[in-house]
């Protein structure tokens, strides 16, 4: 089904979309037709179509869900900053080793795949303070790369070249959402909530935010 959407977007000569420019831009760095990386066009094609479609509706969705039960208006980035380091949408990010790689004792063997467990690393008190497990906006007050000992241990949206190129999209959509929200809305946390964050595709809470 998306490669028919894709067809018939990339037909259209005239047309110029964020599809094409993807792929123009893949095709520029040899991204796409790698056969030495079991990668096809038509495989990256649909591997980022639903990374986007997923990431867009999933992510966005359940962060703003947290933010609401934790957050306030008049400090909405640092809040939705915060809320994404305590509760990230995604569970781990994957990298694949393209060499053999000694770090102190251990040794990681080329074409192994390392989880990177994103809440485990967005909550250790060795990069973030003792008060790692608590929701503090404000250690987000100089930005991201003043809130950690490690700004690249903040990695809601991956890290490297490899970073989610949807996370600006993402930012607005949370402000845009939670603002409207909170402009109409006073949210108070009901006390028929049961807190329960789910390890699934994306972390949730499994018996919804009840606000």
């Amino acid at each position: 089904m998306i490669l028919k959407v894709v067809k018939q977007k990339t037909d259209a000569a005239d047309e110029k979309n964020l599809l094409k420019m993807i792929l123009e831009g893949a095709k520029a760095f040899g991204g796409v037709d790698s056969p030495s990386l079991g990668l096809t066009q038509d495989k990256f094609i649909v591997d980022n179509c639903k990374r986007i479609y997923f990431a867009d509706h999933e992510s966005t969705g359940t962060t703003t869900s947290w933010a609401l039960l934790l957050g306030k208006l008049e400090f909405l980035t640092m809040v939705i900053q915060e809320t994404l380091r305590l509760y990230p949408s995604i569970v781990y990010v994957l990298r694949n080793a393209l060499q053999d790689v000694q770090y102190k004792d251990i040794l990681v063997p080329k074409g192994v795949n390392i989880q990177i467990p994103i809440s485990i690393m967005q909550q250790d008190t060795n990069l973030w303070g003792p008060d790692a497990h608590q929701f503090n906006p404000g250690r987000f007050e100089h930005g991201v790369l003043g809130a950690s000992k490690f700004p690249q241990s903040y990695m809601p949206f991956g890290v490297g070249t490899r970073i989610c190129i949807g996370q600006h999209l993402a930012m607005t959509e949370l402000k845009v959402v939670v603002a409207l929200l909170l402009s109409k809305f006073c949210f108070l946390v009901s006390p028929a909530y049961r807190y329960a964050a789910a390890f699934r595709l994306v972390i949730e809470s499994e018996h919804g935010v009840n606000v």
